[in-house]
């Protein structure tokens, strides 16, 4: 399953989209700007790393830079999502605001009250009509901050989302190692067929697409943060051949290890 990495500019990027019930976003995706995800009406739910989310009107998600996500659909919604770079907020900002600002960002998911929800879309509406009207941006962080009640509304409810959680944790836990369905057959208690059911249901994809997801994403923060060869970082996130490595990193981001360490401005293979 192919992910998607979206740049932004260097400057704040707001859109607004509704979607029926049947929508849900093809692909898993990440940038490196902070998103904050408005839900304005209905409900979606939302796979963020190794978390499923459901969030409903006044919910509120903060993504921070280079984490995997994508909204999964659920029910009739419309969302509102804000992208902006660090680099946006050093322009305005001291290093000190900058770290009190983003502090919203260590928790993924706050349910605001309606009042702070509507104050926090007006400032984002007038934010979109003059950008540089950058203190209300930190109006809009402070208020998630203050007034968002942070939440880890899993969908544990049910039985079978529980054991999608419990999957993608697993994964993210040890991506870098062998795992395999008989093993996780085992340890969850049911059959294998019924995991792999489950899970596509739950987020759209197979085990295997996310295991893979995950090994890439990690690939891709070693690609980009160090100058290890391609063979070690393929070693380092579990793949005993660099062939496979390359072909399935290929098929993920859509170009090779080394394309994409020269698109990030390295040029070290």
């Amino acid at each position: 399953m192919k992910s998607e990495y979206t740049e932004f500019e260097e400057q704040i990027h707001i859109d607004t989209f509704r979607h029926g019930a049947s929508w849900r976003m093809q692909h898993m995706h990440y940038h490196s700007s902070y998103e904050i995800l408005l839900i304005d009406d209905g409900g979606f739910n939302v796979l963020i790393d190794d978390r499923i989310y459901t969030g409903y009107k006044y919910d509120i998600f903060t993504i921070s830079p280079y984490m995997a996500h994508k909204n999964n659909g659920g029910m009739d919604h419309q969302r509102t999502a804000v992208n902006f770079p660090a680099e946006y907020l050093k322009k305005y900002f001291t290093p000190c605001a900058i770290s009190r600002l983003l502090k919203c960002f260590s928790s993924e998911m706050h349910t605001l009250t309606e009042d702070d929800f509507c104050f926090v879309a007006s400032e984002l509406a007038r934010l979109g009509k003059d950008p540089d009207e950058f203190y209300r941006l930190a109006n809009v962080l402070e208020r998630i901050e203050s007034s968002g009640e942070p939440q880890s509304r899993l969908k544990a409810n049910n039985g079978n989302s529980k054991y999608s959680n419990e999957i993608t944790e697993y994964i993210n836990r040890r991506y870098n190692q062998s795992i395999t369905l008989a093993e996780l057959s085992d340890r969850l208690c049911a059959s294998k067929e019924h995991l792999c059911r489950v899970f596509r249901a739950e987020t759209g994809m197979t085990i295997g697409d996310y295991l893979s997801k995950v090994r890439i994403m990690h690939a891709c923060d070693l690609l980009r943060t160090t100058d290890s060869k391609i063979t070690e970082i393929a070693m380092a996130v579990g793949y005993e051949s660099l062939g496979y490595f390359n072909r399935v990193f290929k098929e993920e981001m859509g170009m090779t290890p080394s394309g994409f360490r020269r698109s990030d401005g390295k040029s070290h293979d």
